[in-house]
C-alpha cells in the first residue's frame, strides 16, 4: 500500500512524508489527494459551486518531513475543467508554516501542473500565494489594538461567528475613504499592502499628518473570514461573492452580513471607495481601474515605477455591475471608486508591503 490516512494527514511511507489539508484556509481536502504507485502525490481541485470556472481553483497544502534531511516530492496538480489561469506557472513554497516565503516557477500545461519540490525537515506549505489566514488577521489587530490614533471597530459577525473588523484613522470631519480586501478568500495581496500601510502609518506618522485632518479612512483587512477559513478561491460559506454581489439584496437574504456591511458602509456616504484583488492574469501587470477619469489621468502621471518587481501599470476606466456595493456608492453619493489587481508574481510578502506602501502614498496625493 502506498499510502494510509492517519487523522487529519495522508502519510507517503516510502519518504516519511504526512500531506497535511484539514486546516484552516487549506485545499482541497484530504479525499482529494492520493499517492499513485509511483510515490506521485496527485492533488485533484476541489470545485467551489457558485465559482465561475475561472476562479473555481485554490491550493494550501502542507508537507511534514520527518526525516532528519530534506527529501524529494513529486507532484501532479489536476486543475480539472477550470480554465487555463497564468498563476499557475508559479506557486510559492511557506518554509516553517509560512514564516519565510519562495516562489517557484513549475510547469504547466493547462490542465495539470507536474513538478518536484525538495521539502526540509519540518512543516512547510505549498500555495498558489503567500498565505494570510485569520490566525495572521487576528495578529494585524492586536498589534494595533493600542496604537494612539488607531480604533478599531467591530463592524459584523458571520454566519460563523467570526468578527469582521475594520481600522478607523483620521479626522472626524473628514471625507470618508473606504478601502476593502478579501472579498475573494485566496486573494492575499491587497492583506499585505494594508499591513504596509499601517506600519507606514506608525513609522513615518508626522508625513500622513495633513491627510488625515482631512480624511476618515476605513480600512477593512479581512472582509470575508468565512472564505478564507474554507479555504474558498471566491464564494462565502453562505454562498455569496463579496466582490460582486455584496449589495444586492439577494445576497442580504442568504448572509447577513452582507446587510450589516452594506448598511455600515452606506451610512458613511463615502467620497472613495477602493477594492483591492489580486491579478491572477498576466504576470506582468498591476491593475488600477476607476470609473472617475479624472483619478485615472493623475494617477497614471504619478504611479509609482515597479519595474524593479517586473511590473508596469494597466491603467483604464472600468464600470463595474451595479450590485456591486462601491457602485451603489457612486450612483447614490457620487463616490469615486476603484478596484486593483496586484499579481504575486515575482513578488514575497515583503515586497507587496514594500509595494503597498508606494501605492497608497500615490493614491492619497491624488484625494
Amino acid at each position: 500500500m502506498a499510502e494510509e490516512a492517519k487523522g487529519t494527514l495522508k502519510y507517503l511511507k516510502a519518504e516519511n512524508i504526512f500531506i497535511e489539508t484539514s486546516y484552516e484556509n487549506s485545499n482541497p481536502p484530504l479525499e482529494n489527494i492520493s499517492i499513485d504507485d509511483e510515490g506521485v502525490c496527485n492533488i485533484f481541485q476541489r470545485f467551489e459551486e457558485g465559482a465561475s470556472s475561472g476562479y473555481s481553483f485554490h491550493l494550501n497544502v502542507a508537507f511534514i518531513n520527518e526525516n532528519l534531511k530534506p527529501s524529494r516530492i513529486k507532484l501532479r496538480i489536476h486543475w480539472g475543467e477550470t480554465e487555463y489561469d497564468f498563476c499557475r506557472d508559479y506557486m510559492y513554497v511557506g518554509y516553517d508554516s509560512g514564516t519565510a516565503w519562495r516562489m517557484i516557477t513549475i510547469p504547466c500545461d493547462k490542465s495539470i501542473s507536474e513538478f518536484e519540490i525538495i521539502v526540509p525537515r519540518g512543516r512547510h506549505l505549498l500555495c498558489c500565494s503567500p498565505k494570510f489566514d485569520n490566525g495572521d488577521y487576528r495578529l494585524l489587530l492586536e498589534k494595533y489594538q493600542d496604537t494612539p490614533n488607531f480604533k478599531i471597530m467591530e463592524i459584523a459577525e458571520t454566519p460563523e461567528k467570526r468578527k469582521i473588523s475594520c481600522f478607523k484613522l483620521g479626522a472626524g470631519n473628514g471625507n470618508k475613504v473606504i478601502i476593502t480586501t478579501r472579498a475573494h478568500g485566496y486573494e492575499t495581496s491587497g492583506a499585505y499592502c494594508i499591513k504596509g500601510l499601517l506600519a507606514d502609518f506608525v513609522r513615518n506618522s508626522q508625513e500622513y499628518e495633513e491627510f488625515l485632518r482631512k480624511y476618515q479612512l476605513y480600512i477593512f483587512p479581512m472582509l470575508n473570514p468565512d472564505a478564507v477559513a474554507a479555504g474558498n478561491c471566491c464564494i462565502s460559506t453562505s454562498g455569496v461573492n463579496f466582490g460582486k454581489d455584496l449589495g444586492d439584496k439577494h445576497s442580504h437574504l442568504k448572509d447577513k452580513t452582507t446587510k450589516t456591511l452594506t448598511e455600515f458602509i452606506m451610512h458613511l456616504k463615502p467620497a472613495y471607495y477602493l477594492d483591492m484583488h489580486n491579478n491572477t492574469g498576466p504576470h506582468l501587470a498591476d491593475s488600477f481601474r476607476s470609473n472617475s477619469l479624472e483619478l485615472l489621468e493623475i494617477f497614471s502621471v504619478l504611479a509609482p515605477d515597479m519595474s524593479v518587481q517586473q511590473k508596469m501599470w494597466n491603467i483604464y476606466k472600468k464600470d463595474f455591475n451595479s450590485e456591486r456595493l462601491m457602485v451603489m456608492c457612486h450612483e447614490k453619493f457620487s463616490t469615486d471608486y476603484m478596484l486593483t489587481e496586484f499579481p504575486w508574481y515575482c513578488r514575497l510578502p515583503e515586497d507587496m508591503e514594500e509595494f503597498g506602501i508606494k501605492f497608497f502614498r500615490t493614491l492619497f496625493k491624488i484625494f
